[in-house]
C-alpha cells in the first residue's frame, strides 16, 4: 500500500511537470481513495514531491474566475497598505502594514494562500475596508518565492510547526513588534489566513498562544496534520490524521470557516480543528450571501464561548462572502472578514 501510495504521488508529480493539473489531481484522489490506477511508462520528474503538493494546492476549484498570477515585477502597493520589512534573529519577511485613521483597537496579521500576494489577498478579503470600521491594524505578511516557490506558508515542514524556529518564529517576531509599537497585548493581537496560511495561522495559535488573543482559519488544517508530503496529501484529502485541534479550554479563542464543497482541503479538516475538548453550546442555521450555513459555538463548563465553527453550504476553496477583485474569493456566502472582526473584538477586553 505504501508503494503504491508513494507510486501515485510520482506520477501526480509528473502530471504538474506536464501542467496537467487536472491529472494530478484525479490521481491524488484515486491513491487517497484506494482506487487503483494502471502503471504507465514515465521518465523520472524534475520538480520535487513538494512541487506537486504546492500544485494540487491552487487547483482551481469549480465554479470560481481564473485565479490571478503573480506579477514577475514590482509589487503594486495598495491604498493605505505600507510596505515594511523585519529583519530580525529568526529571519527575514517583507510585510505590509494598513494603519485606519482615527482611534485603533487591536492588530490583525492575515496569512495569504498559495500563489497569493498581501494585495491580492486583501482584495479578495476586503479586510482593510472591514478594518477601517472596526479601527483595526491590519499586517500582511508576504511569503517569497526564495521560501516557497508557489508563495505558500510551509505549513507542512517540521521546521516550520513551531515556537522557535522557521516561519512561525519570523511572523510571532513581526505580530510581537507591531502589537509593541502600537501598544497592544495578546488580548488585542489576532492572526487569520486562508488554506495554508489558514494552517500556518493554527500553528502560531498552538505555537504562542500567549501571543495571540484569537484565530481566524479559513478552508485550512490543524497544527499537526502533516509531517511531509504524502502526509499534506492525505490530510488536505481528509484521510490523514486529524492533528491536534486548535479549539481548546484556555489557548486563544478561535473561529473556522469551511465550504461543504470544497475539494482542495476536505471538510473534515474543521471538525478536527474544532476537536472534542469542549462541547458545542449552540447550532444555528441560517443564510447569507445566497448561501444557507450552520454555525455551531463550543463552550467551556461556565458558558464562555472559545469558538464558532461556520460550515458554508456548496462553497469551494475560496473566502466566504468576499470579492472577486482578488482570487479565490466566493462573493456569495457569510461574510468571513466580518464576523471574524466581531469574533476577534467580542471577548478581547479580559485583559
Amino acid at each position: 500500500m505504501k508503494h503504491d501510495f508513494r507510486a501515485a504521488m510520482r506520477r501526480a508529480t509528473d502530471a504538474v511537470r506536464r501542467g496537467d493539473l487536472g491529472d494530478a489531481t484525479r490521481v491524488i484522489r484515486a491513491a487517497l481513495s484506494g482506487t487503483p490506477q494502471d502503471a504507465a511508462p514515465r521518465t523520472e520528474p524534475q520538480a520535487t514531491p513538494r512541487d506537486g503538493l504546492l500544485s494540487r494546492l491552487v487547483v482551481r476549484p469549480p465554479g470560481l474566475g481564473d485565479l490571478r498570477r503573480l506579477a514577475d515585477g514590482p509589487v503594486r502597493q495598495m491604498e493605505g497598505m505600507v510596505a515594511r520589512q523585519y529583519d530580525g534573529a529568526e529571519g527575514h519577511r517583507d510585510y505590509r502594514i494598513f494603519i485606519p485613521a482615527g482611534t485603533c483597537q487591536g492588530v490583525l496579521m492575515m496569512l495569504h494562500g498559495c500563489k497569493q500576494t498581501p494585495e491580492d489577498f486583501a482584495r479578495g478579503t476586503r479586510m482593510n475596508e472591514v478594518a477601517t470600521e472596526a479601527g483595526l491594524i491590519v499586517i500582511w505578511p508576504e511569503q517569497p518565492r526564495a521560501a516557497n516557490m508557489l508563495c505558500c506558508w510551509n505549513w507542512f515542514e517540521p521546521a516550520h510547526q513551531a515556537a522557535g524556529q522557521g516561519e512561525p518564529a519570523i511572523l510571532a517576531a513581526i505580530a510581537r513588534q507591531v502589537g509593541s509599537e502600537f501598544g497592544f497585548g495578546p488580548e488585542r493581537t489576532f492572526v487569520a489566513g486562508l488554506s495554508a496560511g489558514g494552517a500556518m495561522a493554527a500553528i502560531l495559535g498552538e505555537s504562542y498562544p500567549d501571543l495571540f488573543g484569537a484565530i481566524g482559519i479559513h478552508s485550512g488544517l490543524p497544527a499537526g496534520a502533516a509531517h511531509d508530503v504524502p502526509s499534506a496529501f492525505a490530510a488536505m484529502g481528509g484521510h490523514g490524521g486529524r492533528g491536534r485541534p486548535a479549539v481548546t479550554e484556555d489557548g486563544p479563542r478561535v473561529i473556522v470557516f469551511h465550504g461543504s464543497a470544497d475539494t482542495t482541503v476536505h471538510l473534515s479538516n474543521a471538525a478536527a480543528l474544532s476537536g472534542e475538548a469542549l462541547r458545542v453550546a449552540e447550532e444555528q442555521d441560517g443564510t447569507a450571501g445566497g448561501r444557507p450555513y450552520r454555525t455551531a459555538r463550543h463552550a467551556t463548563p461556565d458558558g464562555a464561548v472559545r469558538s464558532e465553527v461556520w460550515t458554508v453550504a456548496g462553497a469551494g476553496h475560496a473566502w466566504s462572502g468576499g470579492s472577486p477583485a482578488g482570487s479565490f474569493a466566493d462573493a456569495e456566502g457569510p461574510d468571513a472578514s466580518r464576523e471574524m472582526v466581531r469574533f476577534f473584538l467580542k471577548d478581547s477586553d479580559r485583559d
